[in-house]
Order: C-alpha cells, then structure tokens, then sequence
C-alpha cells in the first residue's frame, strides 16, 4: 500500500499491537470499573451474574451447564467480583503494558467462560471469538514490549525477565 511505503513491516506489525493493547485495556478497564462501582468490590454485580447464568443454561455446552448451575449460580457474589476485577485488571494490565502474556491468558480463560456458557465455539463468529484471538495473538506476540512496563521490565532486569519467559 502507498500510504504504508515509507515505513517498514516490523514498524506496522508493533503499532498495530499498541493499537489493539490499547483499546482492549481500556475496553476492560472501563467494564471492570463500571461492575466495580456498582458497589461492594463488585459483589454489587452479583444479580447480573445470577440473571446471564439463568438465561445461558439452556443454550450453555452440557459440560459448562452443571458448572454455572451448581457452583456459579449459588455463589454469583464470588463470582461478580472474580469478573469485576478480573476485567478491572485485565484492562489495566494492557493499558499499561505489564505482563501482557499473563494478562492475555487469563483473559482468554475469562472469555471461554462466556463463550462455553454461551454455547458458542471459538471459530462461531462473534464479539467473544474475536478477543479470545486477538489475546492469544497478545500470548505469542507480545505487544507490552511496544510502549509498555514489559519492554522496561526487560532493559532494566534482563535476568530476572529471562527466568520469567521460562513460564510463558
């Protein structure tokens, strides 16, 4: 393309990663926080929780079904608040730029959550499927190293960041 001719593959390839990093951060970010303010540490989110697993069970894979009805449904306040920071987390993580293939992978946990409850499978086109690929691009490519507290976690402690790529 002409208006990408003066600058090289690897230049796009990162600021595409930015771009994305960035907007997923604060896309979590900004979920998390609004089940957070809700109140209490976001067990105020707790009949949200109840109300999308009585709705989800009919359509939820047979093996997630007894999950949501037998450990989610009666504990919804345990679980409002693992979702409300998880995305509060999650969001901040990639905002920022620190480990960012930690942060990916435990947001591609929290989203097979609601794609199994959903009854839907990765490659079903959808708002799920799509951050569960761009997050698993994040775990092989990590763009916190573009702009972000990893690429300063690597210059400054290069041993300690070698013993940490040992688990990811």
């Amino acid at each position: 393309m002409a208006i990408f001719a003066d600058r090289d593959d690897k230049t796009i390839q990162r600021t595409t990663l930015l771009v994305l990093r960035i907007y997923l951060g604060l896309f979590y970010l900004q979920t998390g926080y609004n089940k957070i303010d809700r109140g209490d540490w976001g067990r105020g989110y707790a009949p949200n929780v109840r109300e999308y697993v009585e709705a989800q069970l009919s359509h939820a894979y047979s093996f997630y079904a007894g999950f949501l009805e037998h450990v989610v449904a009666p504990n919804a306040d345990l679980f409002a608040m693992i979702v409300s920071w998880g995305e509060f987390l999650l969001g901040l993580a990639l905002l920022i730029g620190i480990f960012t293939r930690l942060a990916s992978v435990m947001g591609i946990i929290l989203n097979l959550n609601f794609t199994f409850a959903m009854g839907r499978a990765i490659y079903y086109p959808g708002f799920e499927a799509l951050i569960i690929w761009v997050l698993l691009t994040f775990v092989i490519a990590p763009p916190g190293r573009v702009a972000g507290l990893d690429m300063v976690l690597q210059e400054r402690f290069p041993r300690f960041w070698r013993w940490l790529q040992r688990f990811g």
